[in-house]
């Protein structure tokens, strides 16, 4: 049986490589320019306000280190939000079948990534959610940011309400954590576990339960990385360490 092509307006679909809830994300052809480009849809819902600040957020960022938005539009009941497509890996991915990575493959990564944190923050926005699946690697070494769904603008509405957490437990600050109000330091923060995650192939807080979870990160004890390599890591314990500092 032939299989029926799909079309979203000047889009024609490739392939679905996401969904869960109310959303899909597609790869597609941007048929006019000829263009591979990545399709995030979302169906009728409240989410669809945070989706619309999503592509707000995105479009109001232009910067090496962060996916690009070309395109957000309403086609009946969905909404669709263009992005840049970027051939290559998540960090998660690499970090499953490399890790641990050498120390200055690591710390090319996390520069990478602080770029694209303080370009954000300049304009008044945090990302919130910092974690591997949302750094991309290309084939050609480039590292992007992506997934500015739960980020929060100077200006934009307040879409939850005070004490709710927000984030991914793995990767939240201590303040993210007990739902209290967040500054560009709980992005750096949550940057500084990747960064521990990449060299030791483990991360500094786990449990069984979020609550488990959420318990460690605001206690803040951990393992230094230094366990794992003391050689090449110091430098790179050093700033996993100064940049998880409690205040």
């Amino acid at each position: 049986m032939k299989q029926e092509i799909k079309y979203i307006g000047n889009y024609k679909i490739l392939d679905i490589i996401g969904k869960g809830g109310m959303a899909r994300v597609y790869t597609a052809i941007h048929i006019p320019l000829n263009r591979v480009v990545v399709i995030k849809e979302m169906g009728k819902s409240e989410s669809r306000r945070r989706f619309k600040q999503e592509a707000l957020i995105s479009a109001s960022l232009n910067h090496r280190n962060i996916v690009t938005a070309y395109d957000y539009f309403n086609i009946g009941s969905s909404c669709y939000l263009v992005m840049e497509y970027i051939d290559g890996m998540n960090l998660s991915e690499i970090i499953e079948h490399e890790a641990p990575l050498h120390p200055v493959t690591a710390a090319i990564i996390a520069r990478e990534v602080c770029l694209a944190i303080g370009h954000a923050c300049k304009n008044g926005i945090l990302h919130r959610d910092i974690k591997p699946t949302n750094i991309l690697i290309s084939r050609q070494g480039e590292v992007k940011i992506s997934d500015f769904g739960v980020a929060r603008g100077e200006d934009s509405p307040h879409l939850t309400s005070t004490g709710t957490v927000i984030g991914t437990p793995f990767y939240m600050s201590p303040e993210q954590a007990a739902g209290k109000e967040l500054t560009y330091q709980s992005d750096i923060y949550s940057l500084a576990i990747v960064l521990y995650e990449m060299v030791t192939a483990k991360k500094p807080f786990f449990g069984e339960t979020t609550q488990a979870i959420t318990a460690k990160v605001c206690r803040g004890r951990y393992t230094s990385p230094l366990w794992k390599d003391p050689h090449h890591s110091l430098r790179i314990s050093r700033i996993i360490n100064k940049a998880m500092k409690k205040n």
